[in-house]
């Protein structure tokens, strides 16, 4: 009987090159062989030669008559013409195996910094200890065990990657397009992103008053602030009169719904503070702020009866995860919660106010810009919801498939945009928007499946037994969600981080 040829390049569908390199993935050949041993073990599944038979000369000769290249754009060379076929077909340009060794090299690394990060922290935590001295323990040792938590966290992080994640990871820093947010980013983890941020250090007063500073003018600040704290506090004043600080305040008040059943409280200590009296201002500074605070946990879903019950650190612990560096952690958590400390006490003096109270403005200013944060889901959705309705006869998908993935979260009616949300929903439905969706899919990667499959799910419920939606769901090839996939494809395609 005679064998059946198969199926020419040319003519080779997508689904069947898939096939092919899912084999070579799961055989292990991507991570242990060379260019030249993965490009034949995946010609000898298309072609009808043998590579590892045949002379180079046959198997070049065939590979141009199956996949009808022109000859001169196939490489003559071997090592030069699987280089081809590597990347041709599986968007190669670096070799896996030596990819992974990197990265396997630099994680190992990345652990043993960790390690004596924990090593030194252990050391000052001792130390600290045998000294008893009532203030240090006070001041340093929630810092230090801030960092051991940190350096704790990461390390598990790292652990992870390396049992779940690197040969990914790796595979994806080989490919000509990036496949994964990851390989997109550059970032395998979060230690790799700072790892100068893992080392114990005081936390800053002033970058979360100045951070949008020019770096040098920045640092020349910083060091007034050490070593001439009168010429400092004249510099305060002229930044707080200049910027209009005050008046940037009230503006921030009436347009967002955490801060605006607050103003007519805000802006009573703004009058204080203009007025001169800078012990009432700095004793009800704090408390306002944590009000903010204690709001914004409610807008991230934390119950009101564990607030209650909980103290200012659980707070700042519960919106940390979210809100990152928009939210000043080390500062609010060590060098805020002091003061707001000697306030709750009774215990802050005139001489402290007269110090604090420009300082405490600056952190009234950023606290007032923390509810504005993009980290929150209520304005990531206000944000497509404008923009959608700013290009609604021509509309970028992708801010659509962003809105339809935050389908649970409301919108205050503090914010009249129930006409904008009606014609937003109306999108949903159009034609145009669904023949996206199959494009995205024409050759999706692992990530864009199955955040495609995900956002079916959230539209067949609301379109039962829709076409569409089951056409969409094939087209993934999915059979089972993968979230932390799903989740990696939301936080890449966004665009408002």
């Amino acid at each position: 009987m005679e064998k059946q040829s198969k199926t020419p390049l040319a003519d080779i569908k997508y689904e069947e090159i898939s096939k092919a390199i899912k084999k070579l993935k799961d055989a292990g050949i991507l991570f242990s062989g060379s260019m030249m041993q993965i490009s034949k073990a995946f010609l000898i599944q298309l072609l009808d030669v043998n590579p590892y038979k045949c002379s180079f000369e046959e198997l070049r000769t065939e590979y141009i008559v199956s996949s009808g290249d022109e000859e001169t754009e196939v490489p003559s060379t071997e090592s030069a013409f699987h280089d081809f076929i590597a990347k041709r077909y599986l968007d190669l340009e670096v070799e896996p195996r030596s990819e992974l060794l990197d990265q396997y090299e630099s994680t190992v690394s990345h652990l043993r910094e960790i390690d004596d990060n924990l090593f030194n922290i252990k050391k000052q935590l001792d130390e600290i200890t045998k000294r008893n001295n009532p203030s240090e323990i006070q001041e340093k040792k929630p810092i230090l065990y801030y960092y051991e938590e940190h350096n704790l966290l990461a390390k598990e992080e790292l652990m992870q990657f390396l049992k779940e994640d690197i040969k990914h990871f790796a595979l994806g820093k080989c490919y000509d397009r990036h496949w994964s947010s990851w390989a997109h980013y550059g970032i395998p983890y979060s230690y790799s992103f700072n790892r100068e941020g893992y080392k114990p250090k005081e936390p800053d007063d002033l970058v979360n008053k100045f951070g949008a500073l020019p770096y040098d003018e920045f640092k020349n600040l910083h060091r007034l602030y050490k070593t001439d704290k009168p010429l400092f506090y004249i510099y305060l004043a002229n930044h707080i009169r200049d910027h209009e600080i005050v008046f940037c305040i009230g503006e921030l008040l009436d347009d967002n719904h955490v801060l605006h059943p607050k103003k007519e409280l805000i802006r009573e200590a703004l009058s204080i503070y203009s007025s001169g009296n800078k012990i009432m201002f700095a004793n009800a500074i704090p408390t306002i702020i944590e009000g903010i605070l204690h709001d914004l946990c409610l807008e991230v879903g934390v119950p009101e009866r564990d607030l209650l019950t909980e103290g200012f650190q659980y707070k700042l612990n519960k919106l940390n995860p979210i809100l990152g560096l928009d939210l000043h952690y080390e500062y609010y958590s060590f060098r805020f919660r002091l003061f707001r400390n000697k306030v709750a006490h009774g215990r802050l003096t005139k001489a402290d106010s007269d110090e604090l109270a420009d300082l405490l403005l600056l952190d009234l200013f950023d606290a007032c810009k923390i509810p504005r944060s993009m980290k929150l889901k209520v304005n990531q959705k206000r944000f497509v919801t404008e923009e959608l309705n700013k290009e609604i006869a021509k509309p970028n998908w992708n801010d659509l498939i962003q809105y339809i993935f935050l389908e649970n979260v409301a919108i205050p009616e503090f914010y009249h945009l129930d006409d904008k949300i009606a014609r937003v929903e109306g999108l949903i439905t159009e034609q145009l928007f669904w023949d996206y969706l199959e494009k995205l899919l024409a050759d999706p990667d692992e990530e864009t499946a199955h955040g495609l499959f995900k956002l079916q799910k959230i539209l067949s419920r609301r379109k039962p037994h829709d076409n569409r939606c089951i056409k969409i769901k094939k087209l993934t090839g999915v059979d089972k969600l993968d979230s932390i996939l799903a989740d990696k494809y939301i936080r890449n395609m966004t665009s408002y981080y």
